[in-house]
């Protein structure tokens, strides 16, 4: 079954439609199933790709005639896994679809393999939690919880990719360069974990393969005993008779 992947932005017509198309095309070139959408948290429905965009696209050869859609919580339900384009389109989406949160992520964090680094990431999801569920309820966060979200703001590598939009055609370029390594370790990670999911499917098969051998050989074991035990019954009465009838013949 192929994965269902949804690329977020803000517009929705330059960087997600370009990791829509890009990884649609690495992917069928790889053979590996996958089905792509993108979707922007702050746009209307209907919009164009970005002139840019859609030159950057052409010259990698890469067709695309989507157009924008604005995020929907049919959307998100479709996707299997949701990649934004910077840190704050996360937050966003999931200010509005909190039950995305264990298949949301930013692309260039999802791919990133430092457990260091994604380690400090939880943490601050978890007080940017904190911090919004204390602000509806008229809170703050305390000063030891503020000082140690900017400390690991700091130090965090940034996993935004730039908006190229409003810019230059060499920006979109570098922009589209940025999306396709992410999405090229993106493939790798996928394919990696398709194959532990399908060695996994394999295992349990060979379980069950050697579990109906060994019911299969005791059952034949069964049936052996089996007619043993009654060629010995038989073997008993067949004696019994032949004793009985030497009996009689005696009498007679």
């Amino acid at each position: 079954m192929a994965m269902r992947i949804l690329f977020v932005c803000t517009g929705n017509t330059c960087r997600s439609p370009m990791a829509e198309a890009m990884l649609r095309s690495m992917a069928e070139g790889r053979g590996f199933p996958v089905e792509v959408r993108s979707a922007g948290v702050s746009t209307v429905n209907g919009l164009p790709v970005s002139a840019h965009a859609s030159k950057v696209l052409a010259d990698r050869k890469v067709a695309y005639d989507g157009r924008s859609s604005a995020i929907s919580g049919e959307a998100v339900g479709w996707a299997d896994l949701i990649l934004t384009m910077t840190v704050s389109h996360k937050r966003m989406l999931l200010e509005r679809f909190p039950e995305a949160v264990n298949k949301t992520h930013t692309l260039k964090e999802f791919v990133d393999r430092d457990s260091s680094v994604l380690s400090d990431l939880e943490e601050v999801e978890r007080l940017y939690s904190e911090l919004h569920m204390k602000a509806a309820l008229g809170e703050q966060l305390g000063e030891a919880e503020r000082t140690r979200l900017l400390e690991l703001e700091r130090r965090i590598p940034s996993f935004d990719i730039a908006d190229p939009f409003g810019g230059s055609l060499e920006e979109y370029h570098s922009c589209a360069n940025e999306i396709e390594d992410a999405l090229r370790r993106l493939l790798d990670k996928l394919q990696e974990m398709q194959g532990q999911d399908e060695g996994e499917v394999e295992g349990a098969n060979e379980g069950k393969d050697e579990g109906g051998k060994d019911e299969g050989k005791n059952i034949g074991n069964e049936g052996k005993n089996k007619s043993e035990v009654e060629g010995s019954e038989g073997d008993d009465k067949g004696e019994k008779g032949e004793f009985e009838g030497k009996d009689g013949n005696k009498d007679d």
